[in-house]
C-alpha cells in the first residue's frame, strides 16, 4: 500500500492527465457509432465469443463466420459483453481503458528515452488529441492497437537496457508484437520493424520466432475465414486482397503500376494531414463534422490554424526530420521506430482506401520526435522551459477547443437527441434516434420481420429482428435481388446528405418494388411488391429544385439513367461546384464522364473519390464503371469486327447489371447497327427487350436467332414466351392470367433467367391468391438459392392456404432443422 501511495505520488501528473482523459472519454459515451459497420460488427462478434459461439454473426437472415475484420478486438471485449450482451456501450467504456492504458504505456516510453518532464509533456499532448480521445470512446480497435504497439516498443525499449545474458525471451516480444496483426493488418508493419530491428542485432532466432508467431497466427486466421467463405459462399474479399485488386489501373497493368498512382493520390491527402496531425487533426475533413455549431472562439482558432497551415506544416516535417535522424544516432532502438514508421506509412499509402483513422498509430511517434528535436535546440534551461511552455499551450489549445465543442454536442445529444435535428449540418448518425427506432420496433413491428438498413448498428436495437446490411453505394440489382431473396419488409433509409436518403436512388429507379413511408418514423420505409401489390401510394418525383443541391444531384442522376447524359452532366457539376468534397456527386459526375466520353475528367473524378475518406465502396462500384467504359472504348477503336462485338455485348451486359438499362440498349443498338449475327448478344437482346417492353425489338432478335441456330434451347425458349405474352394481352380471366404468368416463370427459370422468373411468379400470385403454386414456385427458388429464412416463410404461407402440401410441409421442417443447428 505504501509502495502504491509512494508511485502515485511520483507519477501524479501522470494520474491527472489519465483522469482528465477518462472524464472527456465517458462524456463522449453515446448510443451512436462514428463508424460503421466496423463498431456494432465488433460488439456482434464480442456477443458471439461471450456465449462460446465462436466468431458468429448471427444477426442477419444467414448465419456468417466469415469475418473480414481480424479477431483479437472482439476477443477483448467478450468478457464486458458476458454481463452487457451487445451494450455498445459497455464495449467503448472497455475501448476507452484501453486507451488510458496507451497513456501509462506511452509515458513510460518517454520516460526511459527523454525523461520524466518530456514524459509528463507527451502523455499531454496525446491525451488532448482528438484522434486520441475519439478513437478511444468508440467500439473500435485503434486504442489495444495503440496499446500492443507501444507495449511492444516499451519491450524493445527495456530489453536494449540489460545485459546479454538477460535479455527478454523471445516469446515476451513476441507477444506484444505478433498481436498486432490480429488486432489491425497494418500491424504487420510492426512485424516486419521488429524482424529487421532484431536481425541487425545479430539475434536471428527472436528475429525469427516473432515473424514466424505473426505469420503462423495470421495465417491460422486467413485460413480459417477462407474455409468459412467457401461454405458460406461468402464474396466479401479480405483487406490482403483487396490490396492487389486493380482499382486505378487496368487488369493486365503491373500491380507496381498500381501501387505507385495509389501512393501518389495518398500522399496528396495524407501530407497536410500529417502536418497538423499535433494541433489540428478534425479540422482536416473527415471528423470535423462532429463540430456543428463551433463557439466564436473555436471559429477564430479555426481561422488562425488555417492562415499559419504551411507554417505549421513545414515547422511539424522540419521537427520530424530532426528527431528522426536524432533518435536514430543516438538510441539503439531508433531504427526499430524509423522501420516502423517507414513501413505502416507504405501500407496506409498503397491501401485502396484514405481514413484519418489510419493516422492514429504515427501520432505518438510524431509527438516523439518533435519533443526529441525540441530538446536538441541549443538553448539554455531556462529558454528550453518557455519554449516548452510556449509549444505546449500552442499544441493543446486548439485541440482542447475541437474537445470541447465535440463534447458539447455529445451532452446535447445524450440529453435531448430530438433538439439537435434543427441543426442545418449534423452528422448522420445523430439523426438515427436509436432508442425512438427501438421502441417503435418493438412495439409495431412483427417478430418475424427482415430489415434492410445501411447502417449495421441497427441490429442492436430491432430486438433480435433480422438485419441485411446494404452498402449504401449499392447499384440497383444486388438492391433488388436482395431485398427479394431476403423477404425484405422494412428498409432503414436515413438521410445521408442534406435531405438525399440512403437508398434513394436505386428505390426511385426500382421496377420491382415500391416504398412506402411509414408514419412516425420518418426514415423506416415498407417495403411492397409492384407486382405482388401494383397500387403505388407514392408517386415520383419528377419536379426539381434547381437551387437546391440534393435536387440537383437527384435531376442530375434522374437525367442520368435516362441516358440524357448532357443535361446530367449540367446538373451534376453544379451539384459538384457547391458540394465539391461529397463523394456521392463527385461518383455521379465520374458516371456521367464516362458515359459522355470525357475519360480524362473521369479518371479526375475517380482521383478525387480516392483521396476522400471512408470512400471505399465508392472505389469499388467505381471499379465496375471503368470496366465498362475501357470495353466501350475498345470496341470503338477495334478494327476486327468480332472483337468490336464481343467488347461491345461485354458493356451493354456490364450496364445492364448496374442498373442502366437504357444505357445498355443504346449499346446493343451499335452492335446491331455493326453485326446483326452475334449469337450471344442476339440472345440478351430478346431479354433485354422484353424486360423493357419493347416487343418489337425482341421479335425482331429472335428473328434472327432462329435464322442462325433455330434449334438452340434458349432460342425454342423464347420462341414459346413471346406468344404467351400477347395472350396476356387478351385474356381477362384473372385465374387463366396466373396461369400463364406461373408458365412463363419455369420457361424463364428453365434458361438461368432467374429475376425474371420470379417478376412472373409474383405477377402470377397476384392474380390469383387462392392459388398456391406461385408460392410455392418462389419458395423453391429461394431454397434452391440458399435464402432459407425467406424460403421457409414462403412455405409457411403456403401451409396456410394448403396445409396438406407434402412437398412445403417436408422443405419447412428441413429448414427448421438446419436454421436451429446453425
Amino acid at each position: 500500500m505504501t509502495r502504491a501511495v509512494a508511485l502515485a505520488r511520483q507519477h501524479a501528473l501522470l494520474l491527472l492527465i489519465c483522469a482528465a482523459f477518462l472524464t472527456c472519454g465517458i462524456l463522449r459515451l453515446n448510443d451512436v457509432s462514428v463508424y460503421t459497420p466496423d463498431s456494432c460488427r465488433y460488439v456482434i462478434l464480442g456477443n458471439s465469443l461471450a456465449r462460446g459461439q465462436g466468431w458468429l454473426d448471427a444477426t442477419g437472415p444467414a448465419p456468417e463466420r466469415f469475418m473480414i475484420n481480424p479477431p483479437l478486438y472482439s476477443l477483448l471485449i467478450a468478457p464486458v459483453e458476458l454481463f452487457f450482451p451487445f451494450s455498445l456501450n459497455a464495449a467503448k467504456i472497455c475501448t476507452l481503458c484501453w486507451g488510458v492504458l496507451c497513456l501509462i504505456l506511452f509515458y513510460a516510453l518517454l520516460r526511459r528515452l527523454l525523461g520524466r518532464t518530456a514524459a509528463v509533456i507527451g502523455a499531454l499532448i496525446l491525451a488532448v488529441n482528438p484522434l486520441m480521445v475519439i478513437f478511444s470512446s468508440e467500439a473500435l480497435s485503434d486504442a489495444p492497437f495503440l496499446a500492443f504497439l507501444l507495449l511492444g516498443f516499451l519491450s524493445f525499449e527495456l530489453d536494449s537496457s540489460r545485459a546479454e545474458g538477460k535479455k527478454l525471451l523471445p516469446g515476451a516480444l513476441g507477444v506484444s508484437i505478433s498481436a498486432l496483426p490480429l488486432i489491425r493488418e497494418a500491424g504487420i508493419a510492426a512485424v516486419l520493424a521488429a524482424g529487421a530491428y532484431l536481425a541487425s542485432r545479430r539475434r536471428i532466432k527472436s528475429a525469427a520466432v516473432v515473424i514466424l508467431s505473426a505469420a503462423t497466427l495470421l495465417g491460422l486466421w486467413y485460413l480459417r475465414n477462407r474455409g468459412w467463405s467457401e461454405v458460406e459462399n461468402n464474396a466479401q474479399a479480405i483487406n490482403p486482397s483487396i490490396l492487389f485488386r486493380r482499382y486505378f489501373t487496368s487488369p493486365d497493368s503491373s500491380i507496381i503500376s498500381e501501387f505507385l498512382l495509389r501512393t501518389w493520390y495518398s500522399l496528396k491527402a495524407y501530407v497536410p494531414q500529417i502536418g497538423m496531425i499535433l494541433v489540428d487533426p478534425i479540422g482536416t475533413g473527415q471528423l470535423s463534422d462532429l463540430i456543428v455549431s463551433p463557439s466564436s472562439i473555436y471559429k477564430f482558432s479555426a481561422k488562425i490554424l488555417e492562415a499559419a497551415k504551411p507554417v505549421v506544416v513545414i515547422l511539424t516535417y522540419a521537427l520530424l526530420a530532426v528527431g528522426i535522424m536524432r533518435d536514430v544516432k543516438t538510441s539503439t532502438t531508433g531504427r526499430l521506430r524509423l522501420i516502423f514508421l517507414v513501413s505502416y506509412l507504405l501500407i496506409i499509402l498503397v491501401f485502396p482506401a484514405h481514413d484519418m483513422r489510419y493516422l492514429l498509430p504515427i501520432l505518438p511517434l510524431v509527438i516523439f520526435y518533435a519533443l526529441k528535436a525540441s530538446m536538441a535546440m541549443p538553448l539554455n534551461a531556462f529558454l528550453k522551459g518557455r519554449l516548452a511552455a510556449a509549444v505546449l499551450v500552442l499544441a493543446t489549445m486548439p485541440n482542447l477547443l475541437g474537445l470541447f465543442e465535440i463534447v458539447s454536442l455529445n451532452v446535447i445529444y445524450n440529453r435531448s437527441p430530438e433538439q439537435l435535428l434543427h441543426y442545418p449540418i449534423l452528422p448522420a448518425a445523430f439523426r438515427y434516434q436509436w432508442k425512438k427506432i427501438g421502441a417503435w420496433i418493438e412495439a409495431r413491428m412483427p417478430a418475424d420481420a427482415v430489415l434492410a438498413s445501411p447502417v449495421k448498428d441497427l441490429v442492436l436495437v430491432t430486438g433480435g429482428r433480422k438485419v441485411v446490411e446494404i452498402d449504401p453505394v449499392v447499384i440497383l440489382p444486388e438492391f433488388e435481388n436482395l431485398l427479394r431473396n431476403e423477404q425484405v419488409g422494412y428498409v432503414f433509409a436515413p438521410a445521408q446528405w442534406r435531405d438525399l436518403r440512403a437508398y434513394e436512388f436505386p428505390m426511385r429507379e426500382s421496377r420491382r418494388f415500391w416504398f412506402e413511408p411509414l408514419p412516425g418514423l420518418p426514415n423506416m420505409m415498407k417495403v411492397h411488391s409492384r407486382f405482388l401489390e401494383p397500387l403505388v401510394r407514392t408517386p415520383p418525383h419528377e419536379v426539381f429544385d434547381t437551387l437546391n443541391p440534393a435536387e440537383l444531384l437527384r435531376k442530375g442522376r434522374s437525367d442520368l439513367v435516362a441516358g440524357r447524359y448532357g443535361d446530367a452532366l449540367r446538373s451534376l457539376r453544379r451539384v459538384l461546384d457547391l458540394a465539391p468534397a461529397e463523394a456521392e456527386a463527385v461518383y455521379e459526375v465520374m458516371i456521367a464522364d464516362l458515359m459522355n466520353g470525357d475519360m480524362a475528367d473521369a479518371a479526375l473524378q475517380y482521383q478525387r473519390i480516392l483521396t476522400l475518406q471512408q470512400t471505399y465502396s465508392y472505389i469499388d462500384y467505381g471499379r465496375r464503371h471503368w470496366d465498362a467504359a475501357e470495353r466501350l472504348a475498345a470496341a470503338r477503336s477495334s478494327t476486327v469486327a468480332e472483337e468490336r462485338a464481343m467488347n461491345l455485348f461485354d458493356a451493354a451486359s456490364l450496364y445492364w447489371k448496374m442498373g442502366y438499362p437504357a444505357r445498355a440498349a443504346e449499346i446493343l443498338d451499335d452492335l446491331f447497327r455493326a453485326d446483326s449475327s452475334y449469337f450471344a448478344a442476339l440472345q440478351w437482346g430478346v431479354n433485354i427487350s422484353l424486360q423493357l417492353r419493347d416487343t418489337s425489338r425482341a421479335s425482331q432478335c429472335l428473328s434472327r436467332l432462329e435464322r442462325i441456330d433455330a434449334a438452340n434451347p434458349v432460342v425454342k425458349t423464347f420462341r414459346r414466351i413471346l406468344p404467351i405474352g400477347d395472350s396476356l394481352n387478351m385474356v381477362h380471366s384473372r385465374g387463366e392470367k396466373s396461369r400463364l404468368h406461373l408458365e412463363l416463370a419455369l420457361l424463364y427459370d428453365g434458361i438461368g433467367l432467374g429475376q425474371e422468373a420470379l417478376d412472373e411468379a409474383e405477377m402470377a400470385a397476384a392474380e390469383d391468391s387462392s392459388h398456391t403454386e406461385p408460392l410455392l414456385f418462389i419458395a423453391s427458388m429461394l431454397d434452391r438459392g440458399a435464402h432459407l429464412l425467406a424460403a421457409e416463410r414462403l412455405y409457411l404461407r403456403v401451409l396456410a392456404g394448403d396445409p396438406g402440401n407434402a412437398y412445403a410441409l417436408a422443405r419447412a421442417d428441413s429448414i427448421r432443422h438446419i436454421l436451429s443447428s446453425r
